[in-house]
């Protein structure tokens, strides 16, 4: 189930990162457990192991197995957690879904990166979890509430609303 069967004969040693992080999974699922612990399910899977991990924690999931996920990884919990309880210095800070916790934190979040290529800074105020755009140089820092982070890294691949937009060799123009 985890794509490790060509991999029987191999010592623990010699497995890729995600091939170990695949075999602990497989290790914490094995005899069908009423309860698994899975610390940093997905750490080192690349993204298309990652969704399938994913899926094999949801089926096991709906089989009756209660997962005890840890995960810095908001996506994650949105996508297989049915609560969240956030910890912060060993105490736990915020209990609730993960929908709930993102709508109701309220808290202003800021995310830096630096653009692959230049872009019009509209194309991310259009977005309804942004409150401010920055820029330090080459760099952009977006400020926003709610699950700003999500939208941000999903906002490339979203067709833009309003006007069109299309890409120019060094930046982006309406079209």
């Amino acid at each position: 189930m985890l794509g490790l069967a060509g991999k029987t004969a191999t010592a623990f040693r010699h497995l890729s990162g995600g091939e170990r992080q695949r075999l602990s999974i497989a290790l914490a699922l094995a005899g069908s457990p009423e309860l698994a612990v899975l610390d940093e399910l997905t750490t080192g899977l690349d993204p298309q192991a990652r969704r399938d991990t994913w899926s094999l924690i949801e089926d096991v999931r709906d089989h009756g197995v209660t997962i005890l996920l840890v995960t810095h990884f908001m996506e994650e919990a949105q996508r297989l957690c049915d609560r969240v309880a956030v910890i912060d210095s060993g105490r736990v800070v915020a209990l609730d879904t993960p929908a709930a916790l993102a709508a109701g934190s309220g808290m202003e979040q800021r995310i830096r990166f630096r653009p692959s290529r230049p872009f019009d800074d509209r194309l991310l105020t259009g977005l309804a979890e942004v409150t401010s755009i920055t820029r330090h140089g080459d760099q952009v820092q977006v400020t926003g509430t709610g699950d700003v982070l999500s939208a941000v890294a999903r906002w490339p691949a979203r067709p833009p609303t309003g006007p069109r937009w299309s890409p120019a060799p060094n930046c982006c123009t309406p079209t």
